[in-house]
């Protein structure tokens, strides 16, 4: 986090969390928590304002005859950064492949199960996209017949 131990032994739990996620934080410890609570994933400032994402779970026991709270703050950022960018990917393929003119479906390496088949493939092939995905062999029957041996 870049704070030294005196600093980060001088500071509170909101100080660690950006002012816009303090209320959730705050509702949070209003909440009766379990001896074990999993607080999930929730975004930390470190001491030069980078933000970054961590999983914190609360574990409370008595130490030296008083109830405290032992929090555990995983650090998730690059997990958190690959799924972000995944699902942009996958929005920016739907969104290239759903304006395609030509019919386009994607099918596991067995091709008995397909992923998926563009709106196109209605207009091109005159079947909708759902009834591609659950006839395993619609697909097959689409092929021209001197192509079936090499497709199958």
């Amino acid at each position: 986090y870049g704070y030294t131990e005196a600093e980060f032994l001088g500071m509170l739990a909101t100080d660690m969390r950006p002012p816009e996620d303090v209320p959730q934080m705050m509702s949070l410890l209003n909440e009766t928590l379990t001896p074990h609570h999993d607080a999930g994933i929730v975004r930390h400032r470190k001491k030069n304002g980078e933000l970054c994402h961590v999983h914190v779970s609360l574990h409370r026991m008595r130490i030296r005859h008083r109830d405290s709270v032992l929090v555990i703050a995983d650090d998730v950022t690059d997990e958190v950064r690959t799924r972000d960018a995944l699902k942009r990917q996958e929005l920016q393929f739907r969104q290239l492949h759903d304006s395609l003119q030509e019919a386009l479906w994607i099918g596991k390496d067995d091709v008995r199960e397909m992923l998926y088949a563009s709106p196109a493939f209605l207009t091109i092939c005159g079947h909708s996209a759902r009834s591609l995905m659950q006839d395993r062999t619609l697909w097959l029957s689409l092929v021209h017949p001197e192509d079936r041996p090499i497709a199958e």
